[in-house]
């Protein structure tokens, strides 16, 4: 019996018991995961997979009805993730209910800012924010659709217009009807993680300008011109490189360097690691070179096509690599592969670290086949009630978490209404789901053939 659950049905606001006997019993340091989502090219579902080993949950989400051109994002306190299809369209995919909804449509390009704000701009450079799902319209607009654009700090979206032959940065605010516009040298453009500054590499070095127009641009120069530019996680440091294949590591606020580092050869892009340890380098013939950004040094080599996606730094000293026909985790370091994949170029992939509301995810690999014996139905019981109506509330509250819940009615033997999850097709796989659970639980076996129950608790 869950003894903490029944005392959640009062007066006042109702709480879902789930969450709450989760936050309780949930073991610390153990609330979240490393998972990757695969939004497939064609026909499958969505696959979720647990990191390092790239072990499938057995949980099967929709896919959208178009293949996705990219994915966008991930908000964490609303369990969904967004992607743009390649007929425009913003989807959402609840992570609680495995469902795929469209948000919008006729959209050009979505972004999600650091504060998990999502903004969109149409194919009419109409702008909007979309929050729960719920899309809100600005009044300002891009003058043309943005090459590229960032989330900034106070919901504000930059973006570079290029629509004449001149770049342009534009800053547009919510409530404003016009937003800050400034010429943009050109080559390629960084972000600030926050939006408060943008990097171009250009000939002579790299141009930095405050979006606002608040501050005077400033310029680091460099004796060959920048190729590629991007700013560390914190947005502190600039990770710069020249025509002569060299990595530079430039302080951003006093523009003093902090370090170089040759390289094998000149890089054709950046990408850093999202907790600022590990630099990825595109190289020749897909060779990806790891950088450690602590000691400054190149500690391995990862084979892998560059991608919008991948490669990507999935963890601690963890590459999600991307090769014709797969996906692969390989240690960054020695190379070791720990875990494989089927996935085509079409596929698109986000890492993320998730605190699932569903609280069991049964992975593919953990189901035991040996079946019941013919006759007997084998249930995890989580709960049980003499008031039918509590019983009902407390397995649609599971059913809202992503678990299959059903009330079992009474008996002839007992009064008890009792919450279920099952049946399962033996008693290991019932008990390997209630374990993931992390609730107080009874195996309960049900005989078909006469009224007869039994079970144990846990």
């Amino acid at each position: 019996m869950l003894l903490a659950l029944t005392t959640s049905c009062g007066n006042g606001a109702r709480s879902n018991p789930v969450k709450d006997a989760l936050a309780a019993t949930r073991p610390p340091g153990e609330s979240q995961m490393s998972v990757a989502f695969r939004l497939p090219g064609s026909g499958r579902n969505t696959g979720l997979y647990r990191l390092p080993a790239l072990a499938q949950v057995a949980w099967r989400f929709e896919a959208a009805s178009a293949a996705p051109a990219a994915v966008v994002g991930f908000v964490s306190d609303e369990d969904l993730v967004y992607a743009l299809t390649q007929r425009q369209e913003l989807v959402a995919l609840d992570l609680g209910s495995g469902l795929v909804r469209t948000v919008d449509s006729a959209v050009a390009r979505a972004v999600m800012s650091p504060t998990g704000a999502l903004h969109i701009v149409r194919t009419d450079n109409s702008v909007a924010q979309v929050s729960r799902r719920i899309v809100t319209e600005w009044n300002a607009r891009f003058s043309g659709i943005p090459a590229a654009m960032h989330g900034a700090v106070r919901d504000r979206l930059v973006g570079v217009v290029d629509t004449g032959g001149s770049p342009r940065l534009e800053l547009l605010s919510p409530g404003q009807a016009s937003g800050t516009t400034q010429p943009l040298p050109r080559g390629e453009v960084a972000f600030a993680p926050w939006g408060d500054a943008v990097a171009v590499a250009t000939e002579t070095g790299v141009a930095i300008l405050d979006p606002t127009g608040d501050a005077a641009p400033r310029h680091f120069d460099t004796s060959t011109p920048a190729r590629h530019v991007t700013f560390s996680p914190s947005g502190h440091r600039l990770y710069v490189t020249d025509g002569e294949a060299r990595l530079i590591v430039v302080e951003r606020f006093e523009l003093d360097v902090l370090g170089t580092l040759p390289l094998p050869e000149p890089p054709a892009a950046l990408r850093p690691d999202p907790h600022g340890r590990l630099l990825l380098a595109a190289g020749s013939e897909e060779t990806v070179y790891v950088i450690d950004l602590v000691t400054l040094s190149v500690v391995g080599r990862v084979r892998s096509r560059w991608g919008d996606d991948l490669p990507s730094v999935a963890g601690e000293g963890l590459v999600l690599a991307q090769l014709d026909d797969a996906v692969l985790a390989v240690d960054a370091r020695s190379g070791e592969e720990l875990g494989r994949v089927e996935s085509t170029t079409r596929d698109r992939w986000l890492i993320a670290q998730w605190d699932p509301r569903r609280p069991v995810l049964e992975f593919a690999t953990d189901v035991a086949e040996t079946p019941t014996p013919a006759g007997q139905l084998v249930y995890v019981q989580v709960s049980s009630s003499h008031n039918p109506e509590w019983a009902r509330d407390f397995a649609e509250n599971l059913r809202r978490a992503g678990v299959a819940a059903t009330v079992l009615p009474p008996g002839s033997n007992d009064e008890l209404h009792r919450v279920v999850l099952g049946p399962y097709r033996s008693r290991d796989e019932a008990e390997s789901t209630a374990r993931r659970l992390g609730l107080p639980f009874w195996i309960f076996t049900q005989d078909t053939t006469s009224s007869d129950t039994t079970g144990d608790g846990r």
